[in-house]
């Protein structure tokens, strides 16, 4: 069917599927008009600025998932941990550890046996160690945080562990720490750090090591992949948390006994210097 407009007219579909005698005088009908390249561009925008939006909340819910992970980690490391210490009247596992042919590793008789954690990738160390034989832990997945994605040397998998055990409690005795063997020499378990998750620049033996005030360089380093939050456990159970001031990291790769940095870094440091000594320091010798 058509209608006498000059010839020009005729019953057409519009766009969205009705007859429209409606046309423009360029030939489009209302609803069929395309984007302009500027409504395209802020389109794109929008869409771009919503996708960054939508990514930045789900990498934050992981990463504060993976801290939660953690902390439970740590909670179970820490009562196994209790649990040898319990069984054995109250004698704390080994923390020893020695370098050999460049590796610095646990000793046999320690918590996480001859654990090396850049060296190795498998679980079969750790297996060997003290908690591990004496029936305290049974799973392997407690000895590694799940945001740590550092892999062995080998490049096989992933890291086994990346916890480490305050060298104060059964540690070495020629370092310049006060060791304590026996949970009952602790004089504040509630404010002694006993497991802590530590950096993948610095791990390697299970034995972590601050130096005490007036010290100002850290030993071992740790971790900060939480969105900069450090994790432990106390003596006596409980989990603390810091927001560290600074980013943690050696200045060169392996720099252990590193001068801390002026500002947060050194406040970090002095910080989790209080966490480390399980009974007071005597003052020197005059």
């Amino acid at each position: 069917m058509s209608i006498d407009d000059g010839g020009r007219a005729a019953w057409k579909h519009g766009c969205n599927g009705r007859r429209n005698l409606d046309w423009s005088a360029d030939g489009i009908a209302p609803g069929c008009r395309a984007f302009t390249l500027l409504e395209l561009m802020i389109t794109a925008t929008l869409i771009l600025v919503l996708s960054g939006w939508s990514l930045a909340t789900v990498g934050k819910a992981r990463t504060e998932a993976q801290a939660v992970q953690c902390v439970q980690h740590l909670r179970q490391l820490h009562l196994g941990w209790q649990i040898y210490v319990d069984e054995h009247g109250g004698v704390l596992p080994g923390n020893a550890a020695t370098g050999t042919g460049g590796v610095w590793r646990g000793v046999v008789d320690s918590w996480a046996g001859e654990s090396s954690a850049p060296y190795d990738d498998d679980t079969r160390r750790l297996e060997d160690g003290q908690l591990w034989r004496s029936g305290a832990l049974t799973s392997a997945n407690v000895f590694r945080c799940p945001a740590d994605r550092s892999r062995p040397v080998s490049g096989r998998g992933l890291r086994t562990r990346s916890y480490s055990l305050n060298g104060n409690l059964g540690g070495r005795t020629n370092e310049v720490q006060t060791r304590v063997g026996f949970q009952g020499e602790i004089v504040q378990p509630s404010a002694v750090m006993a497991f802590i998750d530590e950096h993948e620049e610095s791990i390697d033996d299970g034995h972590f090591l601050v130096w005490a005030a007036p010290d100002d360089r850290w030993v071992n380093l740790p971790a900060d992949r939480h969105g900069g939050l450090g994790v432990w456990s106390a003596v006596d159970g409980h989990i603390e948390k810091r927001r560290w001031a600074a980013r943690k990291e050696f200045l060169r790769e392996g720099e252990y006994w590193m001068r801390a940095r002026p500002g947060g870094d050194l406040a970090d440091l002095r910080a989790l210097q209080t966490w480390v000594l399980p009974v007071p320091r005597e003052p020197p010798t005059l």
